[in-house]
């Protein structure tokens, strides 16, 4: 029997999962007209509180809860938030605003609401039962859902709410070996999905306004240094 389990241990750690690549974290889905660069922020209470478990607490609770940027503290954070400035950051770099040029406000994302689940629950009890065999052959462990709704803000130099946009957004990913993700892996995909599908559904929404949003943040002037 412990050879059994020797051999069957070898098989799983060898039998690796997916994980997230680069390209996880870009889609193309950018607006017609892009408009001016902006800087970005995280209200990070929002996200810490829903989103992520690991997560600076001095950053949220010291009465500053807009991060400007990821790179002050990227190293405090859990995954699962640097996750969100990856991606939120590309989704407003590639597919907003222009690439170059001087800062003419601020895009302000904030998370209205999150949950997550795990409805592949069912698979977790036949893997047990058959010692993984089933999951050898192709059976999933489980998946996990995220559902959200995220709010963007745009505001011009002069720090003024020139619009607001929510969306939901939902992602599903698996747990399985060869094909799926490892267990932290899917929960982190999922997230990704959820906030992809949430920024398509703003910048849908924006469009019809994006030639009134240019008029307004070039109206406002860059942002003095």
């Amino acid at each position: 029997m412990k050879k059994y389990l020797f051999a069957l241990s070898s098989l799983l750690l060898f039998a690796h999962c997916r994980t997230l690549k680069l390209q996880d974290y870009h889609q193309e889905s950018a607006l017609k007209e892009p408009m001016p660069a902006l800087h970005m922020k995280v209200h990070a209470e929002s996200f810490a509180a829903r989103f992520a478990g690991e997560v600076m607490e001095d950053a949220v609770t010291s009465g500053y809860p807009w991060i400007p940027s990821p790179y002050e503290v990227y190293t405090r954070i859990g995954a699962s938030m640097q996750d969100v400035f990856a991606l939120l950051g590309n989704e407003l770099s590639e597919n907003m605003t222009r690439a170059t040029g001087e800062k003419h406000g601020q895009a302000r994302f904030k998370l209205l609401y999150y949950n997550s689940s795990m409805p592949g629950w069912g698979w977790i009890f036949p893997s047990v039962m058959t010692l993984n065999i089933a999951n050898l052959a192709g059976m999933p462990y489980t998946k996990y859902r995220a559902d959200l709704e995220l709010q963007l803000e745009i505001l011009d130099a002069n720090q003024q709410v020139i619009a607001q946009y929510r969306a939901p957004g939902s992602g599903k990913a698996t747990v399985a070996l060869y094909y799926g993700y490892g267990g932290n892996a899917a929960y982190r995909k999922a997230n990704l999905l959820a906030l992809q599908e949430a920024m398509r559904g703003i910048r849908a929404k924006m469009e019809p306004d994006i030639a009134k949003l240019n008029s307004d943040l070039l109206a406002g002037g860059p942002e003095k240094k």
